[in-house]
């Protein structure tokens, strides 16, 4: 599949072997084929980063049906995407990003199919979780953002300044995602329950 090998190319070499005759090789299609499906380099990008966001957002598949599916779904939610933003995986995008120096409108076409994708998502996730009466967070979209911000915390700026963050390796990352989402759950429990400790929570 041409994406996934645009993907591939990107994530292990970097912006610079990102490119169209690279990537119909990898794909094993002729130029012709892969023009046809995506007329240049910055439309290969937006469709990378929509596999991206689809991989990150499996984890909220389904409703929730019980309050450990809520748990379940949102740590893998949380981890997987930590784990994207905080890698190299990330930062070979932007260098990517950068060095196309795309117009604005393209920049926004990127920013619909990644980020505020991921957000939509999330935010449905969390409104239909609201209505099965799992959690109370207000207005789902606001509650999204705050999850997603408390899920990065400083590591996207920590990669700004270059510096390692403190959640690599896959066990320190789940550890991560354990605190983040049931501190996120605590904040939204049901009125209804308030003594209920959340699953696997420990309580005190």
């Amino acid at each position: 599949m041409i994406r996934d090998a645009a993907r591939r190319l990107l994530f292990s070499q970097g912006p610079l072997g990102f490119t169209m005759d690279a990537v119909a090789h990898a794909a094993h299609v002729s130029k012709t084929t892969l023009y046809a499906h995506y007329p240049n380099r910055h439309a290969l990008l937006v469709a990378v980063v929509a596999d991206q966001a689809s991989r990150i957002d499996l984890a909220l598949g389904t409703p929730p049906a019980t309050a450990e599916d809520l748990l379940v779904d949102l740590e893998r939610f949380v981890s997987s995407l930590h784990g994207f933003l905080a890698g190299n995986e990330h930062a070979r995008l932007m260098q990517a990003m950068g060095q196309a120096a795309p117009p604005l409108r393209d920049l926004t076409a990127v920013y619909r199919h990644g980020p505020r994708r991921s957000h939509e998502r999330l935010a449905d996730y969390l409104g239909q979780a609201q209505r099965q009466g799992l959690i109370d967070c207000g207005d789902p979209r606001h509650a999204a953002e705050l999850l997603l911000g408390m899920t990065m915390g400083l590591d996207l700026v920590r990669a700004m300044y270059q510096q390692p963050s403190p959640y690599k390796g896959a066990r320190a990352r789940a550890a991560h995602a354990r605190r983040v989402v049931q501190r996120f759950l605590a904040m939204s429990r049901p009125a209804q329950a308030p003594e209920q400790p959340l699953p696997h929570e420990t309580p005190g």
